[in-house]
């Protein structure tokens, strides 16, 4: 029995972290409302019901756009994989990048375990590497765009600066995570490894199989479209934008997703930087905090989706010989599902 405590303490202390986060984040969702308004935020909030059939659409679009992009990365290996189950495990991804701290990594290692049931464990790491790197270069190219609206139409320096560092440091990683995928003398420390000597080679060529152009203009697609779901919000709640102004909306959301890396579904921070740079971007607080509730919401809505998706939507047959990986897919599937069931008990309660 204290053998099976000593197990589960780790795993008990990363959820008491991240409850302890959630409800952090709430605290500060709560007092925000009471600063600006409750009553105002609703109405706003309320303005935008007739939006969430368009917003949801936008979004399910970001999800497939990453999708797309990770089916050019398979190259000739897209064959092996059937579009359902491309979709599977992306919603699978959606959630599990939303509700984790560190979502983007938790997402595309969630991704590797899942499509490895299909191709070869190599090939589903290499592509989980290069979506991490792409997706940086994407985040990259929109801060400088918001950097330069920020420069042209705004006086606030520190919003500046963010988007200035964040640039350079997503460009920072990105080049390092590259060469840790090509670079020779990282694999052969890799070969080290007992277990990842005999994978290392078929690793590398799979990277370097790759043909980034595509998948890359995929990803900047999709954050593309983070900006078209953001400035529709905006609309929604009657708080329209002007046009020099959407950019600046994405520099918010990129100080908020940094500030909340580590907090699930980035509760309370991303309320609080649009709270904050409400003034920045020409609207209200009570408009800028509806739109931050309706993205929690949109985003929450695909959660749902993504979490229910190992209950209603069992996987097909592995490809033989797997037993490790199918296993571990599976570990991975039932923890989402612990998400679908325990939300549901808290509704029932």
């Amino acid at each position: 029995m204290n053998d099976e405590l000593r197990a589960r303490r780790p795993l008990l202390g990363r959820v008491g972290i991240r409850v302890a986060a959630s409800a952090v984040g709430l605290a500060g969702v709560g007092i925000l409302l009471a600063q600006s308004g409750a009553a105002e935020v609703a109405e706003g909030a309320e303005r935008a019901l007739p939006w969430l059939p368009v917003l949801m659409a936008v979004e399910a679009a970001r999800i497939g756009a990453e999708l797309l992009a990770g089916r050019s990365l398979l190259g000739a290996d897209a064959t092996r994989v059937r579009w359902g189950s491309l979709i599977r495990l992306h919603l699978i991804a959606y959630c599990v990048s939303v509700v984790t701290p560190a979502g983007r990594a938790a997402a595309e290692a969630t991704k590797a375990v899942l499509l490895a049931r299909r191709v070869a464990a190599p090939v589903a790491w290499a592509l989980a590497g290069t979506n991490q790197m792409l997706s940086l270069c994407a985040e990259a190219a929109l801060s400088l765009l918001a950097l330069a609206a920020a420069l042209l139409f705004t006086k606030t320096t520190l919003l500046c600066w963010a988007l200035l560092g964040h640039a350079l440091l997503c460009c920072a990683l990105a080049i390092a995570l590259r060469r840790v995928l090509i670079s020779e003398r990282a694999q052969a420390w890799l070969r080290r490894v007992r277990s990842l000597e005999c994978a290392v080679p078929a690793f590398r060529s799979a990277v370097r199989e790759q043909r980034l152009l595509r998948p890359a203009l995929w990803f900047f697609a999709g954050k593309s479209l983070q900006l078209v779901l953001l400035t529709l919000l905006f609309h929604a709640v009657g708080a329209g934008l002007a046009l020099e102004r959407v950019f600046l909306v994405q520099g918010l959301n990129v100080v908020a997703s940094v500030l909340g890396d580590l907090v699930p579904a980035q509760l309370g921070t991303t309320d609080g930087v649009f709270a904050w740079g409400a003034a920045s971007i020409g609207v209200s607080t009570s408009a800028a905090l509806s739109v931050s509730l309706l993205l929690h919401g949109v985003q929450l809505v695909w959660v749902a989706v993504g979490a229910l998706t190992p209950l209603l939507w069992p996987d097909e047959e592995s490809l033989p010989g797997r037993v490790h990986v199918v296993t571990g897919a599976a570990r991975v599937e039932a923890q989402v599902g612990i998400v679908a069931v325990r939300a549901g008990a808290a509704v029932q309660e």
